[in-house]
């Protein structure tokens, strides 16, 4: 400091250095950059076009995974439900489906165990909710019917169809 308190010259070449390296990162030069950038990629061959069209962007989030554990539509309380395949194999302890921790609160395996003794025979999608949320403690209908909406994407539940054989 005390160098440059008796250098006049120094401080004013480097006070312009200074302004001159903040002008780099202005709005102005920003969008220049930006404006070089686009002209770049503008003129460059990008190959093959049908490839670039069938490419995901990265930043593209993978919204099958993401919301994989939501419900795809209303419940008709009407119509009939019944374990499926892979909700009997649960129900009998000879498979175990994924519940995600960000689930917790919604489906556990209390819940969902209790869902499959109450599927063992057809029952409305009403009737099944209401005594779900009848078998446990401070279960919501809205909770109860997202969870037998939730056993119902994961194919532990199916519809069941009368004129079946």
């Amino acid at each position: 400091v005390a160098a440059l308190a008796g250098d006049p010259a120094r401080r004013a070449a480097m006070g312009a250095a200074g302004r001159a390296r903040a002008k780099a990162f202005s709005w102005d030069a920003a969008v220049a950059r930006h404006l070089d950038l686009w002209e770049d990629l503008w003129s460059q061959d990008p190959g093959d076009r049908q490839a670039l069209r069938e490419a995901v962007h990265p930043l593209h989030p993978p919204y099958a995974r993401l919301f994989a554990g939501h419900p795809s539509q209303l419940l008709d309380p009407s119509r009939r439900l019944t374990q499926s395949r892979a909700g009997r194999a649960v129900y009998l302890g000879r498979d175990f489906p994924v519940i995600y921790d960000a689930l917790d609160g919604f489906i556990d395996a209390a819940r969902l165990r209790a869902l499959l003794v109450l599927a063992r025979a057809p029952a409305t999608a009403g009737t099944l909710c209401e005594k779900l949320a009848a078998a446990i403690p401070g279960l919501t209908p809205e909770l109860a019917e997202a969870a037998v909406l939730w056993a119902l994407k994961h194919d532990l539940l199916e519809y069941f169809d009368d004129d079946r054989p």
